[in-house]
């Protein structure tokens, strides 16, 4: 600004208020730190004077550091499918930083679950760091696919309630004005989904005049699958031990809970187009759910069953 005139000889008092004030709206990156505050006269260099070399002068001060407050929200659960007897799904959250600059530096974050029963026991979801350019930044995450990577790779035993937790500045490398709301939780229930396709009711028709095997197929544990479940149908010689492949097909089962029975007729102009032998002997006929092992199942010894049958 301008100096007032004064005459030979005297002196004023100028003050510069709000400095501080001044300085956190609009150059807050520089709180904090130690200053080097100057002030010249004539600044414009417009009077002729004997001596120039007095018209600046110089203060080193002290800035009140602004200390940043870092904050997460609204930890939820996007919602997924059960699939494969996995149960997927994305975990979302907001975050707030106030306060952050450049100086300190990366600003990370770590989500973790661990089940009420063993809390002790943490499995990390996602760690990463929280991008900002600016002083007061506001965000939201995804983290996508975070079911499937909690069943298929922490080892927890499910069918158990679990608990998420969402933390900033989890290493606390970052000095706030609030340390209490770095955190934030959310309790869900993980179900155990078994996912079991298997065969029973294995029988022979006893009508006259008809050759046909009948299984019973039942899918399990689950409501979703990424494969059809096919059956193959074969026939054991119990004279030479040969195996004949018969009947082959895929069956209708996609949800849990379903059952289907299916029929596989006329078994002796099936083994004939197999190659069997003509004459009168014994067959073990055998149908196996999942032949081509696409499906991944909690228990894999029960995809098959048997009849006898003379034909």
């Amino acid at each position: 600004g301008d100096i007032p005139a004064i005459g030979q000889g005297r002196f004023a008092t100028i003050t510069a208020l709000d400095v501080t004030a001044v300085l956190q709206e609009s150059y807050p990156e520089l709180m904090g730190r130690s200053l080097k505050f100057e002030v010249i006269v004539d600044s414009d260099n417009t009077i002729v004077e004997s001596n120039e070399d007095n018209n600046t002068a110089y203060q080193y001060f002290d800035t009140p550091e602004i200390r940043p407050d870092l904050s997460v929200r609204n930890l939820g659960i996007v919602e997924g499918e059960i699939l494969d007897g996995t149960m997927n799904f994305d975990l979302e959250f907001d975050y707030a930083l106030n306060g952050v600059f450049e100086r300190h530096g990366d600003i990370g974050y770590k989500v973790v679950v661990y089940s009420t029963s063993t809390p002790g026991v943490e499995f990390i979801i996602s760690e990463g760091q929280i991008p900002y350019t600016q002083s007061v930044a506001t965000g939201h995450i995804v983290i996508e696919d975070a079911g499937q990577s909690i069943y298929t790779g922490s080892g927890f035993d499910f069918g158990d309630d679990f608990e998420f937790r969402v933390e900033i500045d989890h290493d606390q490398l970052v000095s706030e004005t609030n340390e209490n709301n770095n955190t934030d939780t959310l309790g869900e229930f993980l179900p155990d989904i078994v996912t079991d396709a298997f065969v029973t009711g294995t029988s022979i028709s006893d009508l006259p005049d008809e050759d046909s095997f009948i299984f019973t197929a039942t899918l399990g544990g689950n409501n979703n699958l990424s494969a059809t479940i096919d059956y193959n149908v074969v026939a054991v010689d119990q004279t030479t031990g040969d195996i004949y492949s018969i009947a082959s097909g895929t069956s209708g089962l996609d949800m849990a809970g379903e059952s289907e029975i299916i029929e596989i007729q006329n078994l002796r102009a099936l083994l004939d187009d197999a190659g069997a032998a003509s004459d009168l002997r014994n067959y073990v006929i055998t149908a196996a759910l999942d032949p081509e092992n696409l499906l991944v199942e909690s228990f894999e010894f029960n995809n098959s069953g048997s009849a006898l049958i003379e034909l």
